[in-house]
């Protein structure tokens, strides 16, 4: 497929996020998902605490004339083909928050599997086969059929519903720190409650009542959902307007929800930043993961940001100003879903196995040819394609050898950035 193809799919299926907020008049927009470098000043590590003065931003202070707040869904799209020579394609999907409580950056992802994929988004042949969450430390997985998994579908897009609780954790909430949930309703309940003018709260999975929804972040590509929603752009002159200031249990009609476009961006733009060779210590540090890279990280024009060979990256987030109860965590490097090495559907802890190669057969070096690697770095291209099934060996395979090149019919979006910036 182009690019061009690659990207159209990506907006195709992108989410349309519910969030339930957690403001107030002294918080406003506090829950927006935001991109990585929405300060401007070329260190990760004060996006907690820039974050935090959020509502300077929003009041139109001085001191942020330079930030650029641009919600954003950090994407990669990975193309493969099936032993029956037909296409399957992997999207993943980062929803984007500067800090959640007590920590900075946020990481939970949601994971479609399309299969039957000829390069026409939308084509009577493909299927969806599951799409994967990030809930905690679970990867809760529903597959296409499931009365879990909805879409709002439109003429250009099938976009799946999903909810995102606030990123606090008050008593009682149900739902924290920004987990995310399947909407448990058809679209159609949805549509009918919007065009009523009803509360707009929604079932979700795990859930035994309506979780409230403050904000809808629709991806700005996706024109006729953008358009369905009315979602607007986020700018310095109506942040205030778009700012909810809602507590996470109050209750608004949909005329009360704040719509709002994200746009897509590459994992690939922010893998470079954990690069020992580059400036990792404005954003990461130890420990490292070891990764050798078959060909290099490059940006839009081609231009090479991270060379092949075997490269280290940081991977543990860096605070300024350390608060006493920050609590760190890792980033992409690190990221079981980046691999596929997670329990699907479950909350066991299998990268370790995956990694060393004990946990199927065959392995992860077996499939790729570099034996050396098990237990000592990964290999650029290493990738576990779940199949959607819970088992109690993880189902599906990893992928073979050459398996993203163009002669073999694939590509690994993980190392490419694709969308402007």
């Amino acid at each position: 497929m182009s690019l061009s193809q690659r990207r159209a799919y990506l907006a195709y299926y992108s989410p349309v996020l519910m969030l339930r907020a957690d403001e107030s008049a002294l918080q406003p927009g506090h829950s927006w998902i935001t991109n990585f470098d929405f300060d401007r000043d070329g260190s990760f590590s004060t996006n907690k605490r820039n974050w935090e003065s959020l509502s300077d931003y929003v009041s139109g202070a001085a001191r942020t004339s330079g930030w650029q707040i641009r919600p954003t869904i950090y994407t990669a799209l990975i193309e493969f083909m099936e032993v029956d020579g037909s296409k399957s394609l992997i999207l993943l999907y980062h929803v984007y928050h500067a800090k959640q409580t007590n920590g900075i950056h946020d990481w939970e992802r949601i994971e479609i599997r399309v299969n039957n994929v000829n390069g026409v988004t939308g084509s009577g042949t493909e299927r969806v086969r599951y799409a994967a969450i990030t809930r905690h430390y679970d990867h809760p997985v529903r597959l296409y059929g499931s009365s879990d998994l909805n879409f709002q579908e439109t003429p250009t897009g099938r976009h799946v519903m999903i909810w995102q609780a606030q990123g606090s954790n008050p008593l009682n909430a149900g739902a924290e720190l920004q987990e995310l949930r399947f909407v448990t309703n058809a679209f159609s309940n949805v549509d009918s409650r919007v065009r009523s003018n009803s509360g707009s709260g929604v079932d979700v999975s795990g859930g035994s009542s309506r979780h409230n929804v403050h904000y809808v972040f629709v991806c700005g590509a996706a024109a006729d959902a953008s358009s369905y929603w009315g979602a607007q752009t986020l700018t310095r002159s109506n942040a205030s307007a778009m700012a909810s200031r809602r507590e996470w249990r109050d209750t608004v009609n949909w005329s009360g929800v704040r719509r709002v476009r994200y746009e897509l961006q590459d994992i690939a733009d922010i893998f470079p930043t954990h690069w020992a060779g580059g400036n990792y210590q404005n954003h990461w540090q130890d420990p490292y993961t070891l990764i050798l890279l078959e060909s290099p990280i490059t940006n839009e024009s081609g231009g090479v940001e991270v060379p092949a060979g075997l490269q280290r990256f940081y991977q543990r987030d860096v605070f300024s100003n350390v608060e006493i109860n920050d609590r760190h965590r890792e980033g992409y490097p690190s990221k079981i879903w980046l691999w596929g090495v997670y329990d699907l559907g479950g909350d066991r802890d299998i990268k370790d196995a995956m990694w060393s190669g004990l946990s199927s057969q065959p392995n992860r070096a077996t499939a790729s040819g570099w034996r050396i690697s098990l237990g000592a770095f990964w290999w650029q291209h290493d990738y576990f394609a779940h199949d959607g099934l819970k088992a109690a060996y993880q189902s599906g395979r990893w992928l073979p050898g050459d398996w993203y090149t163009p002669a073999a019919g694939g590509w690994d979006g993980r190392w490419s950035q694709i969308f402007p910036d």
